[in-house]
């Protein structure tokens, strides 16, 4: 959760009381009231922005903030009484509306959804020079950054566990960060390649094998610009070790026992004060029993793991980091601010999203091209994905009212198989009424007896 966020054209009235509110909330608060002071307490301090949209100038604020520091999480509170205010909010681009009166209670769950904003980290997959949010709203991701905390306290080895897409780079460069410090180097070989020699002189140079040194012992021979000695004080991340050749494994494996190499074709033995992070998918064990992985490099690195969860077992951070990617999205296009209706946002935490984060960040690219306003619709996201949610669009032989139906049948199965068959509770989670929902099931023939139903609705469904 942010430490701190910037209000910005906060009544001068006001403020005392939502100061204290705030304060309630566990969140000190800082006043802004133009674009100038505003940017100046962001580089100052970044941290979450609420905008009060009951004043004028707060969409010229806005604007100017997400020109000059894109990445700003920005909020909006507006009355409900005044809709018209929710138009201006749109078009600005501004994903996640409070409602007055606020409350310390309601503040504190929304920015308990966010991460603190000076955790800046290097996208997943490392290409570019973009920074990514640690969003961490679920269950399974807290518990991922808690294995992160606690690998941090130490210099060992790391395993970090998951599936292809799922934040494993992002994480081991939390890792390096919280432990090494952000000026400490993090060099990543990929270990993946089809060519063993292309990752062998990637770690160790061209120079073949270890020679006798002063100390007549046997040390790896390792060339100067190679990754070994460019990590030194710092962090080696091996991307995708488990496709890493025996060959690579077992030199490895020697280095890490030995903790020394020699530089070039000197004769002295120098300390490799590195930590090793590797990446690796979830059958790692299995492969490691069936001797696909060395046991004695296993044993050094994967003395910490840390287990990523798949984005299909994180809904809970999908609205921030869905509105996230969008937003990146809409400004590499060019395209202007674009937000995601609830129907929209929902849908898409209910798909599987068997690619990860990089499928979620191409469907949000498309949808930002295929929305014509600044609002994503679902049935902007019915032309963006497939039906099985594989990121790609679906038959163009079917017409978008049966893509729909489909959608919405698969989708309302899914939030009646999440709350066990209990319809008020879907209905909430789904933000219709009881009646809307049974009206829907029975016009999408939606037959459910979940371990819960009873007898007591249509079709087995329980209205306890």
């Amino acid at each position: 959760m942010p430490n701190s966020l910037l209000y910005l054209c906060c009544p001068p009235a006001e403020r005392p009381a939502t100061e204290a509110m705030l304060g309630e909330a566990g969140v000190p608060a800082r006043w802004a009231d133009d674009a100038p002071s505003a940017l100046a307490a962001l580089t100052r301090q970044p941290c979450v922005v609420i905008s009060d949209f009951g004043d004028p100038r707060a969409a010229v604020i806005v604007a100017e903030i997400k020109r000059a520091r894109p990445s700003t999480f920005l909020l909006a509170v507006t009355d409900p009484a005044r809709p018209g205010v929710m138009a201006e909010i749109e078009r600005v681009g501004i994903p996640a509306v409070l409602h007055r009166p606020l409350s310390a209670r309601m503040v504190s769950a929304l920015l308990g959804a966010m991460p603190d904003p000076r955790q800046r980290v290097e996208a997943a997959g490392g290409r570019g020079t973009s920074s990514s949010p640690i969003v961490a709203r679920s269950a399974a991701m807290r518990r991922a950054l808690e294995a992160v905390e606690r690998a941090a306290a130490s210099q060992a080895g790391v395993l970090v566990c998951g599936e292809a897409g799922s934040g494993r780079a992002l994480l081991a460069r939390e890792i390096h960060e919280s432990s090494a410090g952000p000026g400490a180097p993090f060099v990543r070989v990929d270990c993946s390649p089809g060519s063993g020699a292309d990752v062998e002189a990637a770690l160790f140079g061209t120079i073949e094998l270890a020679r006798d040194v002063a100390d007549r012992r046997r040390l790896d021979r390792v060339t100067s610009d190679c990754a070994m000695v460019a990590a030194r004080g710092g962090t080696l991340f091996l991307a995708h070790l488990a496709d890493a050749p025996e060959r690579v494994q077992a030199r490895l494996a020697r280095v890490l026992r030995d903790g020394e190499v020699v530089i070039g074709d000197g004769r002295r033995a120098w300390p490799l004060d590195l930590r090793p992070v590797a990446s690796v998918p979830p059958d790692w064990d299995g492969a490691v029993a069936a001797g696909e992985v060395r046991d004695d490099l296993a044993r050094r690195i994967a003395v910490s793991r840390v287990d990523v969860p798949p984005l299909r077992d994180r809904r809970d951070d999908m609205p921030l980091l869905a509105a996230w990617l969008l937003d990146k999205a809409c400004r590499a296009q060019a395209c202007g601010s674009r937000s995601l209706d609830p129907a929209a946002l929902a849908l898409i935490a209910a798909l599987p999203w068997k690619g990860n984060g990089p499928e979620l960040e191409s469907v949000l690219a498309a949808m930002a091209r295929v929305a014509p306003g600044p609002t994503v619709t679902i049935d902007h996201v019915l032309v963006s994905v497939s039906l099985d949610g594989a990121g790609c669009r679906p038959d163009a032989t079917r017409t978008l009212r049966d893509a729909r139906a489909r959608f919405e049948r698969e989708y309302i199965t899914a939030a009646l198989e999440r709350h066990r068959g209990r319809v008020p509770e879907t209905a909430r989670a789904l933000g219709l009424q009881r009646t809307n929902l049974y009206r829907k099931m029975r016009a999408l023939k939606i037959a459910w007896r979940g371990p819960d139903a009873v007898p007591a609705g249509p079709r087995g469904l329980t209205d306890r």
